[in-house]
């Protein structure tokens, strides 16, 4: 472990972990790490073919451990830790808003968003102070999102809605 962690940036995320050790070890693209008595089992695919094998092409529930930082965050009836049927219900919802032409149309706000981002940083950097470069990330890839996502629900059939005849 100690090898493992002097080759990673101190804060580096702990998915990382994975991926750093198995050159090491000349381990395959997908396997198991055991990371007991820290915390469970992880799958380890450092290969993208496989990843969108089992992220794009299959429908497989999220991992119990998604739900331990996910619900008391978002809830239990969100669309990060919902599965199945309620899942797909509202990632149809959704789904105008990730449309490639959809994307493209909304350039010209995401530019302007971004224009934004960089001169609240330029702000932090002339003034000299530290700050924590992922509040403000965060912060304003939420806001991308949001406006990306919510743009147009007046075009959209909500479960909500009902439609005068």
């Amino acid at each position: 472990m100690v090898k493992l962690f002097q080759k990673v940036p101190r804060d580096a995320h702990p998915q990382l972990y994975g991926a750093v050790i198995g050159p090491d070890y000349k381990l395959p693209k997908l396997y198991y790490m055991d990371n007991w008595p820290f915390g469970p089992s992880n799958l380890v695919i450092t290969d993208p073919e496989i990843a969108q094998q089992i992220t794009m092409l299959g429908a497989y529930d999220k991992h119990p451990e998604l739900m331990k930082f996910t619900i008391p965050l978002a809830g239990d009836n969100n669309l990060v830790s919902v599965n199945g049927e309620t899942w797909k219900k509202w990632r149809r919802i959704f789904n105008p808003g990730f449309a490639v032409g959809h994307l493209m149309g909304m350039v010209p706000e995401i530019v302007e968003d971004t224009e934004e981002f960089v001169k609240a940083l330029g702000k932090f950097a002339d003034s000299g102070a530290v700050f924590r470069l992922e509040d403000i990330a965060t912060r304003f890839t939420v806001d991308v999102i949001g406006r990306v996502t919510m743009c147009d629900f007046q075009s959209l059939s909500l479960p909500w809605e009902t439609k005068a005849d």
